[in-house]
């Protein structure tokens, strides 16, 4: 599985039972090498669950770029706040995906 590849190679040395967790929860959230570099860099390694949740409210990696109180919202997400704070924080900046319909 290459998620567990990747996982297992990263620099932040998780062990094998670790990094196949890891590879598991990432794999219910997204199947593609980029996606995955994509979100594990934007909300780090450790929250699958984040970017799932993110993705449901149709957010993107590089909108966790966008400051919450002057601190990217990535920044927030990898000292391990809330998502639903982030979220928030996120819409109460005036960002937010655009809804269509």
């Amino acid at each position: 599985m290459w998620i567990f590849l990747c996982i297992l190679d990263s620099p932040a040395g998780y062990n094998c039972s670790t990094a196949l967790d890891l590879a598991r929860a990432w794999k219910q959230v997204i199947n593609d090498p980029e996606g995955f570099a994509a979100w594990s860099s934007a909300v780090g390694m450790r929250r699958p669950e984040a970017a799932e949740e993110l993705k449901q409210h149709r957010f993107t990696p590089d909108m966790l770029q966008i400051p919450i109180e002057g601190k990217p919202a990535r920044s927030w997400l990898r000292a391990d706040r809330d998502v639903h704070e982030v979220i928030a924080g996120l819409y109460r900046e005036g960002f937010g995906p655009q809804l269509e319909g």
